[in-house]
């Protein structure tokens, strides 16, 4: 795609994210959109993104079958930071002026990178954040439903047993535990019955709460399974977004 660029995993077989820039109209916040899961390459939510008329980003992962949830080497993941603040370099922004965020897979992302980069704001539907549990729900929970969990259970850890399921769930907290969110909001909605990660909203709230008392935690969890009720979903995400550009920054979304 024209003005896409790649951020190249050296360590792991020059595998790749894919990274879009749109400036909009240059003007505070650059809001990040994370893609979901997705067989092909390019970018997701680009007509979405669009429609806020603030500078964006993509990010999508083509790696395995659907994507390898934006994880990788320490060199992946600091380039990957790196683009990023490129990009609100460029802008002249600060990282108060950034909002991550992302559906399913891309809440992986979001809240991920959002331990590196102190944004303003994060928004996520469908959070997956115990990736080793939802592999292990691949056997009994969720038969066949999610085969790319036990891909990258065996890409991230060279394992595909309980070992690597503890592995897997430490790597994120490991990351999301560094994070200073004392001064970010958080935005999540969730499916109350979550077939692939069943503890995520309640695991990010309790952590979130307890380390940091006062933190701005919007919430809304909707009745069914992972993939029941996206629309629902993407409608609340979007509504938190058209709020946070008016509270934070102004803008009036139509």
């Amino acid at each position: 795609m024209p003005g896409g660029v790649r951020v190249v995993d050296q360590a792991k077989m020059r595998t790749e994210l894919l990274v879009y820039f749109n400036p909009g109209d240059m003007k505070p916040p650059l809001n990040i959109y994370f893609s979901g899961y997705r067989t092909a390459e390019g970018f997701e939510g680009a007509f979405m993104m669009q429609g806020l008329g603030s500078p964006f980003l993509l990010i999508g992962d083509p790696r395995l079958e659907g994507g390898g949830f934006y994880m990788g080497s320490a060199q992946l993941e600091a380039d990957l930071v790196k683009t990023i603040d490129g990009y609100l370099d460029q802008l002249g922004f600060t990282h108060d002026q950034l909002i991550l965020s992302g559906l399913s897979m891309g809440t992986y992302g979001a809240l991920y990178y959002a331990a590196k980069l102190k944004p303003y704001a994060v928004i996520v539907g469908k959070p997956l954040v115990d990736l080793g549990t939802m592999a292990e729900n691949e056997r009994i929970n969720r038969p066949g439903g999610f085969p790319t969990s036990l891909d990258n259970l065996l890409w991230h850890t060279g394992r595909a047993d309980s070992r690597g399921v503890t592995e897997l769930n430490r790597h994120f907290w490991a990351q999301f535990n560094t994070g200073d969110f004392e001064n970010t909001t958080f935005a999540i909605s969730y499916m109350k019955e979550d077939d692939y990660d069943q503890t995520a909203f309640q695991e990010l709230f309790r952590t979130l709460k307890h380390r940091f008392p006062n933190i701005k935690l919007l919430y809304k969890g909707l009745t069914g399974r992972h993939n029941d009720d996206t629309n629902g979903i993407v409608t609340w995400f979007l509504d938190q977004y058209h709020n946070l550009l008016h509270t934070g920054f102004g803008r009036q979304v139509d």
